[in-house]
């Protein structure tokens, strides 16, 4: 299953790395995060910050939408 983050950023059209060196994480890091690992809250902020969004809209799995 997609995380919101991982939709995010792929929609923002950054790199991981790019997004990784802004926040100051490493990019295993934010590869944990974006599979769906726990996000410390300020890591979490900084996220929001750098992909321009709230830190509600980058937490928890995408939901897929059946007909």
């Amino acid at each position: 299953m997609e995380t919101k983050l991982k939709r995010r950023i792929t929609e923002s059209g950054f790199k991981q790395v790019w997004i990784a060196n802004k926040i100051g994480i490493t990019t295993a890091a934010l590869s944990y995060y974006v599979n769906g690992l726990r996000i410390p809250p300020d890591v979490l902020a900084r996220l929001a910050d750098a992909l321009n969004c709230e830190p509600a809209e980058l937490v928890g799995n995408v939901e897929e939408v059946t007909a």
